[in-house]
């Protein structure tokens, strides 16, 4: 997840998240949320429904698929966060849409049929295996050599607001103000 989004739920939850940023040596939240930008909202609706509880999260991460929310707490705290710690595994952990677990080159991903498809074609121009050309200023073309088709056509900004989470890639902000928070970055 993106350091502005973390922090927002840490300054709107600080007692859960108490020990976010601290030593690695004495918490995991040292690291910080170790999972994808489409489970954002289902932490913040997590978290308002546990606020009360006396949580302190230990670890949020991703693993086989799904959200976990590791913390000590009250006793009523476990069920809601198991509860949630389920509907990631219906939610895609890149855009929050609805999606299923599924193998992806023996991992697994909780991810949208848009989303992997994204990520297929990000993997494909990473190794190499996409060409791209401008044919004008601003306007790139991705094309797969072998096939000799367009895979892309646009602008410079329309391809990095549609690739840049799939490939490390930074947004341009104006591009995507309209977007809520969450999703912006």
């Amino acid at each position: 997840m993106h350091k502005i989004l973390e922090k927002a739920l840490v300054k709107k939850y600080p007692d859960i998240f108490k020990d976010y940023g601290g030593d690695i040596t004495k918490t995991c939240m040292g690291w910080g949320f170790s999972c994808g930008k489409g489970w954002f909202l289902l932490l913040d609706e997590l978290c308002s429904k546990i606020k009360d509880m006396h949580v302190t999260a230990r670890q949020v991460k991703e693993k086989f698929g799904g959200l976990r929310f590791y913390a000590d707490g009250d006793d009523g705290s476990h069920d809601i966060i198991s509860d949630y710690e389920n509907k990631s595994m219906k939610t895609c952990e890149t855009c929050g849409e609805p999606a299923e677990v599924a193998s992806h080159n023996g991992w697994m991903r909780t991810i949208c049929g848009d989303c992997d498809e994204k990520r297929k074609l990000a993997l494909k121009i990473r190794e190499g295996g996409y060409a791209y050309s401008f044919d004008e200023p601003g306007h790139i073309i991705i094309h797969d050599p072998p096939k000799e088709i367009a895979i892309f056509s646009g602008t410079v900004s329309e391809f990095m607001e549609l690739m840049s989470p799939y490939l490390g890639l930074i947004e341009d902000p104006m591009s995507i103000a309209d977007k809520p928070l969450w999703a912006r970055i």
